[in-house]
């Protein structure tokens, strides 16, 4: 497989190649931790994206039965969607996602309803109003991505940047053949010579994507620590941990 060159510290991700995942064969995972929330006139249904994010290229939400869908995106970064409904009503959906060569993953099911709080909204002609429907608050704070170990240098392929950090205990930590080690959560996203993965599934017979081209992996260990792990937010998404392409799935 070619690999184009990396992408030079500080380049717009417009110039940041990352063709090779579109080529990912498989059946994608399916969404996890399905929720919905009910308003006036509508619910809106919410999930996290898959631990294993190969293949991962947008969503699809299915109403009453699987093969009646009502709602499409090409965007991995939406994980939410507000459904029309009469008051008073539920309704069982199906969410999925599905990969750039069309693989659908499986359609998990979440059921949901809508509520009679509504009211005519004064200066209008008829047209009500009432509760929007919102995630619960602890639903942002549930992992969408992989994180790395507090002291990482960090360099965002983009203009603005935040960054958190929460406590954490499982870690997956990799050496590369220049000596450079990246240690993360298990579920942080990598690019390597057969596309991104999660840092737990990379092999020591690949190479991962660097500041400097591919780098071949030289160890890798699984350990368990209590540290901070720290959580990435931008809106390209790509940054180099250590010097190592990797991908967040939080979005500014």
């Amino acid at each position: 497989m070619i690999f184009p060159p990396a992408p030079a510290l500080g380049a717009p991700q417009s110039d940041v190649q990352v063709g090779l995942v579109i080529g990912w064969r498989g059946r994608p995972a399916p969404p996890r931790a399905l929720r919905t929330s009910q308003g006036s006139l509508e619910t809106i249904v919410f999930w996290n994206a898959p631990v294993d994010l190969r293949g991962v290229n947008g969503w699809r939400v299915y109403e009453d039965i699987e093969t009646k869908k009502v709602w499409e995106s090409q965007d991995s970064t939406v994980r939410q969607v507000r459904i029309k409904m009469p008051s008073d009503t539920s309704r069982l959906f199906f969410v999925s996602c599905f990969s750039k060569l069309g693989r659908e993953s499986a359609k998990i099911p979440v059921a949901g309803n809508s509520n009679t709080d509504k009211f005519v909204v004064d200066g209008t002609a008829g047209e009500t109003g009432g509760t929007a429907p919102a995630p619960p608050p602890e639903w942002e704070e549930e992992p969408t991505g992989g994180c790395v170990l507090e002291g990482t240098e960090i360099v965002p392929l983009g203009p603005a940047m935040r960054v958190t950090s929460k406590e954490n205990h499982d870690w997956i930590e990799i050496e590369l053949a220049d000596g450079r080690r990246l240690t993360a959560t298990p579920d942080h996203p990598i690019y390597t010579d057969r596309g991104k993965i999660p840092l737990a599934e990379v092999a020591l017979s690949e190479s991962v994507v660097t500041n400097r081209g591919l780098v071949p992996v030289k160890a890798k260990w699984k350990l368990s620590f209590s540290a901070r792990k720290l959580i990435v937010t931008l809106p390209g998404q790509l940054f180099y941990a250590n010097g190592i392409l990797s991908h967040n799935k939080r979005v500014l």
